[in-house]
């Protein structure tokens, strides 16, 4: 895990566009056996999109970010309402934490 996390930080400290940082991302979720991945920044202004990076077929993130999905993602509200670690899947419900 230390070697993942290593690499990580590398590959974070050394990404010098979009596509080095998500492929640094991309990279730290296949060495923990993640599908996929996807990383949300939300802007401070309501009126302004979210940016997203993410492994996820660009057909649906260009879908998710125009259709405003962050408003009622479940795992973002949890992400945003809470600070501690949780897990997410079909297996979880809204309320688990890890």
């Amino acid at each position: 895990m230390d070697r993942i996390l290593q690499n990580f930080i590398d590959g974070l400290l050394s990404a010098s566009n979009l596509d080095t940082f998500r492929n640094a991302m991309a990279d730290a979720a296949t060495a923990l056996d993640l599908s996929c991945f996807a990383y949300l920044s939300i802007p401070d202004r309501a009126d302004a999109a979210p940016r997203i990076i993410s492994t996820y077929q660009p057909t649906w993130t260009k879908q998710y970010v125009q259709r405003r999905y962050e408003r009622f993602d479940p795992v973002i509200i949890r992400a945003l309402s809470h600070r501690t670690p949780f897990e997410w899947g079909a297996r979880f419900r809204a309320g688990d934490t890890v």
